[in-house]
């Protein structure tokens, strides 16, 4: 009660103050900077070897786990996690908080290095995690025939993502998993 006495009489000074919160709210909304999706920096990167037609096996001795052990020299990177599958290998690289910004750069270099050295493999892609990278949609197809689902990929869907101005590229990968279930015997007592 005597806050709002406090407030009618003291009409000249309250509406002072309204005007420079809004004069002060309208210069903050018109200078600060602001983006639609702003650029997020997560601690790691992401790496995609493609080996062709290499076995698992193959993959894994001669890329994932030489390929790791290169990665887990270098200071900064926190935790290395990799899946080997058939024609190639995805490894998850964790920094350390506070790292160094040239650490996405230092590691590219020594995959780079590795690919040169390497006679089985066809291409890396190394990206940086968080939302300044590449890619910033991802697009999962499942469910049903591989041939039918890369078909309709790279005959349909490929073509009219292409065609939107905003889309530069459009990359497709995938991996072919094979699974079976095991479920335990009923006992009949």
């Amino acid at each position: 009660m005597k806050l709002l006495k406090y407030i009618i009489k003291r009409k000249v000074f309250i509406s002072l103050l309204v005007i420079l919160i809004i004069f002060l709210g309208s210069y903050a909304f018109l200078n600060l900077d602001r983006e639609l999706t702003p650029v997020v920096d997560l601690n790691g990167a992401s790496i995609e070897v493609d080996a062709g037609d290499l076995t698992v096996a193959d993959v894994k001795s001669n890329i994932t786990t030489p390929l790791e052990q290169e990665l887990q020299k270098i200071d900064g990177v926190n935790k290395i996690e990799s899946t080997t599958y058939l024609g190639g290998s995805s490894i998850q690289a964790s920094f350390e908080d506070g790292y160094d910004k040239d650490l996405g750069r230092e590691l590219e270099t020594i995959v780079q290095s590795f690919k040169n050295n390497s006679s089985v493999i066809k291409k890396v892609d190394v990206s940086r995690n968080g939302s300044g990278t590449k890619y910033g949609f991802i697009l999962d197809i499942s469910g049903g025939d591989m041939s039918e689902m890369t078909e309709f990929a790279s005959s349909v869907l490929k073509p009219r993502l292409e065609q939107l101005p905003e889309v530069q590229d459009v990359k497709f990968s995938g991996i072919k998993d094979l699974g079976m279930i095991l479920k335990e015997p009923k006992n009949h007592y």
